[in-house]
């Protein structure tokens, strides 16, 4: 064991101390700048996701606006068919609606000009038609 009383050993065992001494506080120094650069890069981290979300929100935003034109677009272009399909529709009508009237017209005239063969044929189509439907 050495003797307390000599120099070196003194001098050895404060230097132990000194040395731990010094090692705990650049633990200390290392930990506190770990933290600092943890932190650090914990902000920059939050700050890049930030700047991904408010790029993803836009690009949706622009997304959403181009969809809405599009759907604009396509709802402009139906509402054209509709009124052209509804134009022709009303055409075919009045063409249908115009021959029966020409039809009805030209029967009218037969039925006067010939009043017994029209009620011969009506008779005859009367019988076909209940004898098919009879069964």
């Amino acid at each position: 064991m050495p003797n307390e009383s000599d120099p070196f050993a003194s001098s050895s065992s404060q230097n132990v101390e000194t040395n731990k001494n010094n090692l705990r506080q650049a633990a200390e120094d290392l930990r506190s700048t770990a933290e600092s650069k943890a932190r650090d890069l914990r902000a920059a981290a939050e700050a890049k996701a930030q700047e991904f979300r408010s790029a993803a929100e836009a690009k949706a935003q622009e997304f959403r606006s181009a969809a809405e034109a599009k759907a604009g677009e396509f709802k402009e272009k139906a509402g054209e068919y509709y009124g052209q399909a509804r134009v022709r529709a009303e055409e075919y009508y009045s063409e249908a609606r115009e021959r029966a009237r020409t039809w009805q017209d030209d029967g009218e005239v037969y039925v006067r000009q010939n009043p017994l063969r029209a009620l011969l044929i009506a008779i005859g189509a009367g019988f076909l038609m209940g004898t098919m439907f009879r069964r």
